[in-house]
C-alpha cells in the first residue's frame, strides 16, 4: 500500500532525504510505528500522530492512501 507521511521539523532531520514529504509503500496492514521505523525516524522522538486529519497513535493500522503527519514531542511550559 502507499502512504504519504508529512513529516514536521525536526523530525524530518532523521530521514535520508531530509523532506517533508515522503511516499512510503508497506505492507498491508502495516501501523505508523512501522511507518516511523521505516522513515528512520526514532519513535519516541514522535509526540503526535494525525491520520487523514483525525488524531491518533502509533499503533493505529493505515491503509492505502492515508495520508500521516508525525509531529515532535512539544518542549516547554
Amino acid at each position: 500500500m502507499l502512504v504519504t507521511a508529512k513529516v514536521d521539523y525536526p523530525l524530518n532531520d532523521f530521514t535520508a532525504t531530509k523532506e517533508h514529504n515522503h511516499q512510503v509503500t508497506l505492507a498491508e496492514g502495516a501501523s505508523v510505528r512501522s511507518l516511523i521505523i521505516n522513515l528512520k525516524i526514532p519513535v519516541g522522538e514522535v509526540g503526535m500522530v494525525v491520520i487523514n486529519g483525525n488524531f491518533s497513535n502509533t499503533s493505529s493500522l493505515l491503509k492505502d492512501g492515508d495520508i500521516i503527519q508525525l509531529y515532535p514531542m512539544l518542549e516547554g511550559g
